[in-house]
């Protein structure tokens, strides 16, 4: 360790008596607490004291070290100032970077950045490289065509088991993909289905029909969608395509049907996706049938192909009273008694096949071989249990109870999705201005009048009969809706009764007529119009006119008219309105 000199020069004081002037020196070389001394055993001070001395009456006094040629002077001796003592040597250099002694140059900064850049482009081309060999390897591979995946389940189990959460053992699980509708049923379990026939009206009757024979046979329902044709649109329909086919589901609220009536329906669409690949490969199923026209056949036989399947029809004759097609059908417990036991006698259906077969009377339109019904999935054409099909329309003017016992067991229940009456309140409160009570008209031209008329200006004098009905439900609607239940009118209340606005619906085409309509005051309702289809979506016609005419107030209708008909027991069912048919 070196001896850290202080060199600071100190103007020299005289010691004078006491040790006033030895106080004022050591306050001036007093050490400081702030700064580092260094010691050294072989430096020694310039004052030393001797030992104390225990008497009271001594008082210290400095001694000095002797001086001598090479020992400083003191500082307050009067001599030459001191020599200064010769510096240390400084310590040995050592530099920070070693690179001369390790033989390692840096690089200039010109061939740094070349090398840089070499790197940049090497992995350019190597990420180049791999993705080129990728998209080879992608294009050979969707060129041979790649394997299906293979999946356990058949990815429609989940849709079944959300449609049928809660009936259980209707559908089996899908072990493998297979285009056949059967490989999606149970086997133990029976099967129920019905041809496609008629406008929607007719369709819906035919549905709760279906579901109704369905309880007596103890057999599931197969729901086929519903389908729209272009005759059964108004002269606008032309400007527009014939609109798709609707699942159940997308116009019934099928969980309230089910809850409602405890009836599992099975939607088409869950086994048998209707798709063109699907439709390419037919099925056969055989159908009992009433006897009918060819024509009749042939649309029922169209209905079946849309499904993908390829019908063969056999005639069967239910025992009552002689006379035309399904005009043996007034009673229909006669009918639901007879098809109960049909279907429980497997060798009466055996021996009308064989029958069929032998008289050449079984039908099937394609050019395939004939195939026989069957016990799994059992088809059966609504003309065999529902008295309203187009063989056979109801003769009455008024709705019969007793005609209408599946309505009144599960049509009744056949509500219309949320969505569907939301569009229809507002079509309402589009057409009238706003959402008020009204009184329903449908005129069809199945009338009597227009049957055989090419030209309905004559017809014009029927629309009086219109006018006369529309008055009366009028009148019936404010007894049945009017104060203290129609005991006691006010004059307010029987002036707005008599002015109820009216919605006319109709599938007429002449213009005149149409013209006298509107003549009346009576709104008619159009759903192929550009401007309403503009602001309401492109629902089917049928679908938005039978949801209007069902929050009617009171309804007029056209007997013997599937869309009268159901519009009138509606009316009567869910509003309590009053109904006359003409």
């Amino acid at each position: 360790m070196t001896t850290r000199v202080n060199r600071s020069r100190v103007r020299p004081q005289t010691l004078r008596g006491g040790d006033g002037g030895l106080n004022v020196w050591l306050e001036q070389h007093s050490p400081d607490p702030t700064r580092t001394t260094f010691s050294s055993p072989s430096a020694q001070p310039f004052v030393s004291f001797p030992a104390s001395d225990p008497s009271p009456n001594h008082t210290p006094s400095p001694q000095f070290p002797p001086t001598s040629a090479s020992s400083p002077t003191p500082l307050f001796a009067n001599s030459s100032p001191k020599a200064t003592p010769p510096a240390p040597p400084p310590a040995e250099y050592k530099p920070r970077l070693q690179w001369r002694d390790s033989k390692v140059f840096p690089k200039p900064p010109m061939v740094r950045r070349r090398e840089q850049q070499v790197d940049v482009w090497i992995r350019r081309v190597v990420m180049g490289v791999l993705v080129v060999c990728v998209i080879i390897v992608g294009g050979v591979y969707y060129s041979q065509g790649a394997p299906p995946p293979v999946h356990d389940e058949n990815p429609m189990q989940t849709r079944l088991e959300k449609a049928l959460a809660k009936q259980t053992g209707v559908l089996s699980a899908f072990k493998s993909k297979s285009p056949s509708f059967r490989d999606s049923l149970v086997a133990s379990q029976r099967y129920i289905i019905s041809p496609q026939h008629g406008g929607f009206a007719h369709t819906t009757m035919g549905l709760y029909h279906l579901t109704y024979l369905s309880t007596i046979l103890g057999r599931t329902p197969l729901v086929p969608p519903f389908t729209f044709d272009s005759h059964h649109h108004s002269s606008s329909s032309s400007k527009h395509p014939t609109p798709a086919p609707l699942a159940i589901s997308n116009v019934y609220d099928v969980e309230r049907f089910r809850n409602a009536v405890n009836v599992s329906m099975v939607d088409w669409k869950d086994i048998q996706p209707l798709e063109e690949e699907d439709m390419k490969r037919k099925e056969p199923l055989g159908c009992w049938v009433a006897q009918m026209p060819l024509e009749e056949l042939t649309e029922r036989s169209e209905g079946l192909n849309e499904l993908g399947l390829d019908p063969s029809f056999y005639t069967l004759r239910i025992g009552g009273p002689r006379g035309s097609a399904g005009q043996q059908l007034n009673d229909l417990q006669i009918a639901y008694a007879f098809l109960s036991g049909f279907d429980a006698d497997p060798a009466a259906q055996a021996g009308l096949i064989d029958q069929a077969l032998h008289t050449s009377s079984a039908v099937t339109l394609s050019k395939n071989n004939h195939h026989d019904p069957e016990q799994h999935v059992f088809c059966v054409d609504h003309s065999l249990f529902h008295t309203t099909s187009s063989s056979r329309a109801s003769s009455h003017a008024h709705l019969d109870q007793y005609e209408h016992t599946a309505f009144k067991a599960h049509g009744v229940a056949l509500r219309f999705v949320p969505e569907l009456d939301d569009v229809a309140n507002d079509v309402i409160s589009f057409v009238l201005g706003e959402k008020q009570p009204f009184v329903g008209a449908h005129i069809s031209a199945s009338g009597e009048c227009f049957k055989g008329n090419k030209d309905a200006s004559g017809c014009i004098r029927q629309l009086l009969r219109y006018v006369e009905a529309v008055d009366r439900v009028r009148a019936l609607s404010a007894k049945r809706h009017g104060g203290n239940h129609g005991m006691k009118k006010t004059r307010e209340h029987r002036h707005s009764a008599r002015t109820l606005p009216v919605i006319v619906t109709t599938d007429v085409t002449d213009i005149g007529f149409l013209g006298e309509i509107v003549n009346l005051g009576w709104t008619l309702l159009d759903y192929n119009d550009l401007e309403v289809r503009q602001h309401f979506g492109t629902w089917p016609r049928e679908v938005i006119e039978s949801v209007v005419q069902s929050k009617a107030s009171g309804f007029v209708g056209t007997k013997d008219c599937p869309e009268s008909t159901l519009d009138a027991l509606r009316v009567r069912a869910w509003k309590n309105g009053a109904v006359e048919l003409l």
